[in-house]
């Protein structure tokens, strides 16, 4: 019988927690991957915040603010963003530090 150490065990372990906090993230790279990028693919506040790097907070306070895209309202409860904006917008923030650096 093969034993398995503690380490090793914690390891795999970890990472599959990591691969389930990350999979609309990986669905999404997935989806890229194999159809190329959706413009028309709606996102809701989780996978924007993972593709963003973003807290629920600042996106809403950047949002009345002007700062980020407005969401499309679905329902009262329900907003989404397209991916297409939401990448728009990272390309942009890219740009703009990228231009400070050159400065």
């Amino acid at each position: 019988m093969d034993l398995i150490s503690i380490d090793s065990l914690m390891a795999d372990v970890k990472a599959v927690i990591d691969n389930k906090k990350n999979a609309p993230v990986d669905q999404w790279l997935a989806s890229q991957a194999m159809h190329g990028e959706a413009s028309c693919q709606l996102l809701r506040v989780n996978d924007v915040k993972k593709l963003t790097t973003l807290s629920k907070s600042t996106i809403a306070l950047w949002v009345a603010q002007s700062r980020f895209p407005k969401p499309i309202a679905l329902s009262l409860t329900v907003k989404v963003w397209r991916l297409s904006d939401i990448k728009n917008w990272l390309d942009q923030q890219i740009n703009e530090a990228d231009g400070d650096r050159n400065a």
